[in-house]
């Protein structure tokens, strides 16, 4: 969130991300892409909870996550990141979104235009949750 400042004085606060993926590889290639559409900082959860921590300490503002991880259901990360008003994108490479409701949906692999798509959208309904509650 962006507070109104005098002119001349910017917040110093770049974007950050969080990608939960138990595979290394996968995780460094979306935080790369996270990396090219203008997220600066970018952590990296291999574990539910690693993620749950990251949710709970740090200023996540977006985040990219598996459907399971390690052979458990990140359900209860994206119900963290729900209650914070936090964007989120699912990844899965299972075909069809197995946790429905947490949109938008991304079927592994993707590419760089696919993420930005998803990444504006789960922006735009994290915006939209956040809007019902206060109003």
């Amino acid at each position: 969130m962006t507070a109104n400042r005098p002119l001349g004085q910017q917040e110093d606060v770049s974007p950050s991300a969080l990608v939960v993926e138990d595979n290394a590889l996968v995780a460094e290639t979306i935080a790369d892409g996270l990396t090219a559409i203008g997220y600066a900082t970018v952590e990296t959860a291999g574990s539910v909870s690693a993620a749950l921590y990251a949710v709970d300490k740090e200023n996540i503002e977006l985040a990219v996550i598996e459907t399971d991880v390690r052979g458990d259901s990140t359900e209860p990360v994206l119900n963290a990141l729900d209650a914070k008003d936090v964007a989120h994108v699912v990844a899965s490479s299972n075909g069809c979104n197995p946790l429905p409701g947490h949109a938008p949906y991304l079927q592994k692999p993707f590419g760089l235009n696919q993420l930005k798509s998803a990444v504006d959208q789960a922006r735009h309904l994290a915006s939209i949750r956040s809007w019902n509650r206060l109003h």
